[in-house]
This record gives C-alpha cells, sequence and structure tokens, in this order.
C-alpha cells in the first residue's frame, strides 16, 4: 500500500498538464456531522429498582428513539468508510493512466 500511494505522488507531482484521458479523481469531503447516536443514560431509580412506570415508559421511549437514530445513522456510516477506498481507487488508476501517457509519449 505504502509503495501505491509514493508511486500516486510521484505521479501527481510529476504530472504538469491533464491529460484528457486521465481523470484526476476528488479527495471525499468529510462529512462534520456524522457522529453516531448517544445511547439514553438509565435512569437513576433502575439500579434500585424503584422506578415508577412513567419513568420506564419515558426510558422505553428514549431507547426506542435511540434504536430509530442508529438505523438512520448506520447507511451513513457505511457511505463515509466507503468514500475514501473508492478515492484509493481512483488514484490507483489515475496514476496508471499518467504512466500510461507518459510511457506513450516517450
Amino acid at each position: 500500500m505504502r509503495k501505491e500511494m509514493v508511486l500516486i505522488a510521484a505521479c501527481l507531482l510529476a504530472a504538469t498538464q491533464a491529460q484528457a484521458a486521465c481523470f484526476e479523481p476528488r479527495p471525499p469531503v468529510r462529512d462534520l456531522n456524522l457522529k453516531p447516536p448517544k445511547p439514553p443514560a438509565e435512569p437513576g431509580c433502575a439500579a434500585l429498582r424503584v422506578c415508577q412506570q412513567a419513568e420506564i415508559d419515558v426510558y422505553d421511549a428514549a431507547i426506542r428513539r435511540y434504536q430509530t437514530e442508529t438505523q438512520l445513522f448506520e447507511p451513513r456510516a457505511r457511505e463515509y468508510v466507503r468514500q475514501p477506498q473508492q478515492y484509493v481507487d481512483a488514484a490507483l488508476k489515475y496514476a496508471k493512466c499518467e504512466i500510461g501517457e507518459l510511457d506513450g509519449g516517450l
């Protein structure tokens, strides 16, 4: 992987102009709002097992909200992980294209 990154960097620095056949990839944009949901705090009465039904209902509703938020978060997290790999793949393809252009131009 390190050799590939060095090769990519060398090709990107060596290229003085973009070739029509080679498309330079764009790095993914970081989603600063991507944070996993926080689980609700257990009510203090739970440790003593003296909760009133209203407290149990509130906690149960918070757990359901957390589960929904987690389900909504999962596809965004998967996409966030997938984007850098796509960028690396595209950068490698671009580097190979640039090498081909340089080899063809000699």
